[in-house]
């Protein structure tokens, strides 16, 4: 006599919220897969399996949590804060919505896995994919999932396992001090979205950020392994890699991040305070004078020339190319930081405008008026302003004008100065770590070059001009923010 498969349907249509009617469900059957499972909330549609096993009941207890306090229309608000990467975001929300299964009496570190997490484990350390990896270990934390997972790690890379570990060590000591009520709350949070406990989401978020995208060592480009004719930037069959021709394949795969297990227990979760950027607003000037020039020379290897400075490739290349070629580098992008703080003149900044021929050249700064622009683009392609825009006080849109600074970059090896004393915020407020690192770090990612004041910014652009690489420098305020969040020293 064959049995009969017990199927049992999840019923989130008696879910009440806070912050919204439930209304009625759709629920649609899935087989018990990894990835099967999903949670519409705008929709009202539940995916689960029906089944009546325990990792079966398990799901549906997860999906079912998702239904009682993930946002729904309010998810794209949430994303648009910027505050927090979407996938950082999705997976802090697995760890908050699997936390409150656990005190809801659910078995969640016995019966919440599917299988897969040794091998997903494996595929992270073999592949060098460190920013996944801290993802899934936040959605994993707490469950069933994360001890195959890290176990993968670990036959590998015992090294990541161990920083994985005190990773949802820490993430277990972040929400053992939130009560249930506020970490389940669908009401409106301080920051006047719903729902409410999605607020510690967002913060943890932010931590696995940080940790998931550690800054890499400044390290010089090797310009010669970018010479498409250059034997060490070719395979050895003479057979492109990377499927690209003439390029190396990427060093960053498997490089160790400069976050730690150690490291990882000092960083503390950033909370925003509400700070927020100006909406970017530019306005191109009037230029009607010539600036004919270019920032960032560069040496190549060359087959002719008087002095042999790169002997060592007689031995190497093929084509001897022991000689230095000078090429004249093409643009560049010029940020300055145009606020009261700065203490700039008009003829400060011309004398900027002045020392970076051939550059885009631009002056920001905000106090909120959503009539003012507030980047103003002083030279470009070759032309520049005779006569410089006043000007509002304040900061206001520092990281935005950042960002479109470096999307100005001519190739992507156009080098992009920013003359700023780090005292970033938004409009109307003041400075906050949060706002001080969200400009660290894209400087970081980006390898602008940062510099504090006319003399200095002067002086570096001259430097650029003739080929050489700038002093790394840091604001002091990054640096005490890097060290009271980070628990460590900026990168130098």
């Amino acid at each position: 006599m064959t049995a009969v498969r017990k199927i049992v349907a999840p019923m989130p249509d008696l879910l009440g919220r806070a912050d919204k009617d439930n209304g009625r469900w759709e629920i649609q059957p899935v087989p018990m897969e990894p990835g099967r499972a999903r949670t519409y909330v705008v929709g009202h549609r539940m995916d689960v399996p029906v089944g009546d096993n325990d990792q079966e009941r398990m799901v549906r207890a997860h999906e079912m949590m998702h239904a009682k306090c993930s946002p729904g229309e309010e998810w794209p608000t949430w994303i648009e804060r910027g505050f927090a990467t979407q996938r950082a975001l999705e997976v802090a929300e697995e760890f908050r919505v699997n936390t409150l299964c656990a005190r809801s009496g659910f078995d969640v570190k016995n019966h919440l896995t599917d299988g897969s997490e040794k091998q997903t484990g494996e595929q992270v350390a073999q592949s060098g994919l460190w920013s996944e990896g801290v993802y899934m270990t936040a959605a994993f934390a707490g469950t069933a999932r994360l001890k195959p997972f890290i176990s993968g790690v670990r036959k590998h890379n015992p090294e990541w396992a161990n920083a994985f570990r005190a990773l949802a060590t820490r993430l277990a000591a972040l929400v053992r001090r939130v009560p249930t009520a506020r970490l389940g709350a669908t009401t409106l949070s301080r920051h006047g979205l719903a729902p409410a406990g999605f607020a510690y989401t967002e913060e943890w978020a932010i931590l696995l950020d940080q940790i998931a995208n550690p800054p890499q060592d400044d390290e010089d480009e090797n310009d010669e392994a970018q010479d498409n004719g250059d034997a060490e930037g070719q395979a050895q069959d003479g057979e492109p890699q990377d499927g690209k021709p003439g390029r190396k394949p990427s060093q960053k795969q498997g490089k160790k991040p400069k976050v730690d297990a150690d490291a990882i227990k000092k960083i503390k979760p950033m909370r925003k305070n509400g700070g927020k950027w100006d909406t970017l607003r530019v306005e191109r000037c009037a230029m009607p004078r010539l600036a004919p020039g270019g920032m960032g020379r560069k040496k190549r290897p060359a087959d002719r020339g008087r002095h042999p400075r790169r002997i060592h490739r007689m031995l190497v290349d093929p084509q001897r190319r022991v000689f230095d070629a000078t090429k004249r580098g093409n643009g560049g992008v010029v940020l300055i930081d145009g606020s009261g703080s700065m203490r700039f003149t008009q003829q400060d900044i011309m004398r900027l405008v002045e020392a970076a021929p051939g550059a885009t050249v631009a002056v920001y700064s905000s106090n909120g008026d959503k009539n003012t622009p507030n980047v103003f683009v002083l030279a470009d392609k070759g032309r520049m302003v005779d006569v410089l825009p006043s000007r509002v006080p304040g900061n206001g849109v520092d990281r935005p004008a950042l960002e479109w600074a470096v999307a100005q970059r001519q190739h992507p090896k156009a080098p992009v100065v920013w003359i700023t004393d780090g005292a970033v915020h938004g409009p109307g407020q003041g400075y906050t770590d949060q706002m001080g690192l969200d400009c660290f770090r894209k400087v970081l990612e980006h390898r602008v070059i940062v510099t504090p004041d006319v003399g200095k910014g002067v002086e570096v652009l001259h430097t650029l001009g003739k080929g050489r690489k700038p002093t790394r420098w840091i604001p002091s305020y990054w640096k005490g923010s890097w060290r009271s969040i980070m628990g460590t020293n900026p990168p130098v």
